[in-house]
């Protein structure tokens, strides 16, 4: 199997939200048909993460730039050898990615899938995961021992989608980066306090600074 190594920072969730849907369409011969589709949600908005070591959530709007400029794939597994769609070719509509009120949404035609496969989706025994890079983000710190940090995506590059059996723990690690700089950025600058002997050479030294330029003016009186 040709897994394809996650890139540099970038981040790996999962999603429940799959269903078999059934669409009309009229063959060739005139006939009526009904066309299978997979569905569901790669990300919902607004909606609080399982504990990654904080709680996270997607705001509205994070995939709309990515969307219209990314190039996105579909695969079997994370195999890059098993591609299931992709938004190249938008028109044959083998996959379609769009965001709406509820979160980021795609329809997948399982023409790619073997009997096999698209029985485990229609059984429910498969899963959806994502990767993407996280463009920008926001932190609240929790306050209290026991409490979550809470982190919101504000615009994310998404660049995969998986249907998987066993997914990979979510990679967190560009998270957990993000979530240090945040805090460093969060912490007040913390003020140094004067040793005794820096006070007194600070006051030694204006002391010499008013003499002298006492003596100078008794010279030009």
């Amino acid at each position: 199997m040709n897994k394809r190594v996650a890139p540099e920072g970038a981040e790996f969730r999962l999603s429940t939200n799959l269903k078999i849907n059934h669409k009309p369409e009229v063959r060739a011969d005139g006939q009526e048909a009904v066309k299978p589709l997979i569905e569901g949600y790669i990300a919902v908005f607004n909606s609080a993460s399982v504990d990654l070591g904080w709680i996270e959530q997607i705001a509205p709007g994070a995939f709309k730039r990515a969307l219209e400029e990314n190039l996105i794939h579909f695969f079997w597994q994370h195999d890059s050898t098993q591609i299931l769609g992709s938004n190249i070719a938008k028109e044959s509509g083998v996959l379609t990615l769009e965001e709406d009120d509820t979160g980021l949404r795609f329809t997948l035609e399982p023409s790619r899938l073997t009997k096999a496969q698209f029985d485990a989706v229609r059984e429910g025994e498969l899963q959806c995961s994502f990767g993407f890079f996280v463009k920008r983000d926001s932190w609240v710190f929790a306050d209290e021992e026991g409490e979550h940090d809470r982190r919101t995506i504000l615009e994310a590059d998404i660049f995969e989608g998986s249907l998987v059996t066993y997914p990979a723990y979510p990679e967190t690690s560009a998270g957990v980066r993000s979530r240090e700089e945040a805090r460093a950025a969060h912490q007040p600058t913390p003020e140094v306090e004067e040793t005794p002997e820096e006070v007194v050479a600070a006051d030694n030294s204006a002391a010499r600074a008013l003499r002298a330029e006492y003596l100078m003016r008794l010279l030009k009186d």
